[in-house]
């Protein structure tokens, strides 16, 4: 599907209209930017890779984010279950950690929605704001900065198109080929271990608890979904995932019922097994020559803990403000002063975030002399010190570090004069 309704030159070229660009396009169009989103696979192809059937666990300043661009009263009235409390423990470990959202004064540590339910949502908002021309399927295939402008040529159904704009944002995803193009270093390093996904139903209800378990395989989560099941996250060695994937569905309940336990009931319906690779990467600087990357084309990390998306959400957020704010005093929005503005609200949360799924992993996963003991002991400090507890959900719901307006539930604000 195309729609345009823009003339050129555009304030903003977003590549990539997955949950990370077609957010950021609708923040944009909020703060009354021109902005052309361009994506290259349809909404319902088997191979989208933002729209596929995962779920995402967002954290509570995801949902602030969504509420400030005016999409969570959908978000939530679809499919979206509350996380109102984490169990963390290690299997044939004596100690256990438990959050709950109580000690924070909100309703919900976070929420659980299908990828393709939060797409659509934000798809929908994205094709009804003004200022957004969004075309799909369409793939850029080269991209030319120069000093006042960056150009893209683009390939659609219709023919080849050129595009031009103050600022180029690459929200493609890990793999993104126009970084490359941009010249960007990126320092990636796979994990020895992959991710298995799929679904659980269980006798009893989860009263919007999640689980954390490491096992001697690797983390297992499980998150709450609506009618007592739980999306399973499971880390393992690719052998063990194909060895699961290959099992009937009565043989894969037995596994994961013998490494999980039965502090969640009775596991039965097992979904769809899906798998994904693992790695970790970073990217310097994090905007060049009158682009910006954005999400996974920015940063990879592991999934545990769910940190994933919510970080590039927060890179949304600050992003469109800084955007929204130069606009607004008539500045260059691809110069190197709004981009080096941007680079530094970020830096230190990426860093941050990556630092402690990884820490975590290694923590959890290694098995150093002494350090079992260590888990253990750490596990049930966590739990016995709210103070300490408060400051690790600060961070694990991205309350942490510098807000932006977005992120405290509120609306970018329109240039004066201007209506949607």
């Amino acid at each position: 599907m195309t729609r345009k309704q823009q003339v050129e030159p555009y304030d903003v070229l977003i590549a990539g209209g997955g949950l990370v660009g077609a957010s950021l396009g609708g923040a944009l169009a909020q703060a009354g930017l021109r902005c052309c989103v361009l994506e290259a696979v349809p909404f319902a192809a088997a191979d989208q890779p933002s729209f596929d059937e995962r779920t995402i666990a967002l954290t509570w300043g995801s949902r602030l984010i969504f509420a400030g661009l005016g999409v969570w009263p959908q978000i939530i009235a679809t499919d979206a279950e509350p996380i109102r409390s984490i169990h963390i423990s290690r299997r044939g470990g004596f100690g256990i950690c438990r959050l709950d959202c109580t000690g924070m004064g909100v309703d919900a540590l976070g929420y659980v929605v299908p990828t393709r339910v939060l797409g659509r949502v934000l798809l929908d908002r994205l094709q009804q704001a003004l200022g957004v021309d969004y075309y799909c399927p369409a793939r850029v295939e080269a991209v030319q900065p120069a000093v006042d402008r960056v150009t893209v040529q683009v390939k659609t159904e219709q023919g080849s198109l050129q595009l031009r704009g103050d600022l180029l944002v690459v929200a493609e995803g890990g793999r993104s080929s126009l970084r490359e193009q941009l010249g960007y270093k990126v320092y990636a390093r796979p994990y020895e271990a992959e991710v298995l996904l799929t679904t659980v139903s269980t006798g009893q209800s989860h009263n919007g608890r999640a689980f954390e378990r490491f096992t001697e395989h690797g983390p297992l989560a499980l998150l709450p979904m609506r009618e007592n099941r739980y999306a399973v996250v499971w880390t393992l060695p690719a052998a063990r995932v194909d060895h699961l994937r290959a099992c009937d569905d009565a043989q894969f309940l037995a596994q994961i019922q013998a490494d999980f336990g039965y502090r969640a009931g009775i596991f039965t319906a097992p979904g769809i097994r899906l798998r994904y690779p693992l790695a970790r990467s970073r990217v310097e600087p994090l905007a060049q020559q009158r682009s910006v990357l954005l999400g996974n084309a920015a940063h990879l990390l592991h999934p545990v803990a769910g940190q994933g998306f919510n970080l590039g959400l927060r890179d949304v957020a600050h992003l469109a403000e800084v955007l929204a704010t130069a606009h607004q005093h008539g500045e260059d929005l691809g110069s190197d002063r709004v981009l080096q503005k941007y680079t530094a609200l970020r830096r230190d949360d990426i860093r941050r975030v990556q630092g402690f799924t990884h820490g975590l992993m290694t923590a959890f996963t290694q098995q150093w002399p002494g350090l079992s003991l260590a888990r253990q002991i750490g596990l049930l400090l966590v739990d016995s010190l709210p103070l300490v507890q408060r400051r690790l959900l600060q961070h694990t719901m991205g309350l942490a570090g510098p807000r932006s307006q977005l992120s405290l539930g509120l609306p970018l604000a329109r240039p004066t004069g201007e209506n949607e």
